[in-house]
């Protein structure tokens, strides 16, 4: 009887604890839904649990916090004018919106940041050591225009990015799951290239690398298959994205190749025609 008990009590756990998902300062207790493509995190879920399971809440320090950015919720897609409201100016506003999936140490971002103080960067890291790193680095370089949103990249981008309201999206150096098991658990999937898509302003494009030959040639086959993107040939990573990350530099220094592709919405006639008038009525 004794042994039945604990059987069911660990089946029980288990179960539960399979169930729940980290969402970066909160755990979710997934509903019925479907899960999201590339081991992400499932569809919004039935409640929100602020940390009945594991510990939840993690300290920043003052510095940090200030580059930090946490929802109100987690179910609903950000306001890009609370999310990049001016920490030294409420006065300043911008309107463009570039997000680094998975942005590691934040080198890149940083570097791109300073480059162009004209645009808001969001830098999506799920873990938490390299998004305090990111933080630091951009409150030490005073860098108003930079916010860090601990989460998965794919959640975010499903959940939590409004429709064309992204400017441009980069994702570098993504794990690459060699195992072909693992392969399932890559990032760049069908359904998350359509939600890229769908994020992506009419205008918009999205670049992506690896070190990788094998996950390349897979990038290219759902990027062919893809319905709403299509293939930005002719632009030179240099001139379109010249900073470089951490990983790219090492990898550049042993002499690895580096495999990119850039993609744009796939944008119908009358939506062509509307972006040239709004071109042409702003100049």
């Amino acid at each position: 009887m004794f042994f039945a008990l604990l059987l069911t009590s660990l089946r029980r756990f288990f179960s539960l604890a399979g169930r729940s998902i980290w969402l970066g300062s909160s755990v979710v207790e997934q509903g019925p839904e479907k899960p999201c493509v590339g081991g992400a995190i499932p569809s919004p879920a039935t409640k929100l649990n602020m940390g009945s399971l594991i510990k939840t809440n993690f300290r920043l320090t003052k510095n940090e916090d200030l580059c930090f950015f946490r929802p109100v919720s987690w179910f609903e897609p950000l306001r890009w004018e609370e999310v990049f409201r001016s920490k030294k100016d409420p006065r300043i506003s911008r309107s463009k919106v570039h997000v680094d999936l998975g942005a590691g140490d934040g080198g890149f971002i940083r570097a791109r940041a300073r480059n162009h103080p004209e645009v808001n960067f969001l830098a999506v890291e799920r873990l938490l050591g390299r998004a305090r790193k990111i933080a630091r680095g951009a409150f030490r370089d005073g860098l108003d225009n930079v916010r860090v949103l601990r989460i998965e990249a794919a959640y975010a981008v499903e959940h939590l990015f409004s429709p064309h309201s992204i400017t441009s999206i980069s994702i570098f150096f993504p794990d690459p799951w060699p195992k072909r098991r693992h392969r399932k658990n890559r990032l760049i999937q069908p359904s998350f290239l359509e939600c890229c898509a769908r994020t992506l302003r009419l205008d918009g494009w999205l670049m992506m690398k690896t070190d990788d030959a094998s996950y390349f040639e897979h990038i290219e086959e759902v990027l062919g298959k893809c319905k709403t993107l299509q293939r930005w040939d002719g632009v030179h990573p240099e001139i379109l994205l010249p900073e470089k990350t951490d990983f790219e530099r090492d990898f550049l220094k042993e002499k690895r190749q580096i495999y990119f592709v850039a993609a744009k919405p796939i944008v119908s006639r009358n939506a062509e025609r509307g972006i040239c008038n709004l071109r042409n009525h702003c100049e």
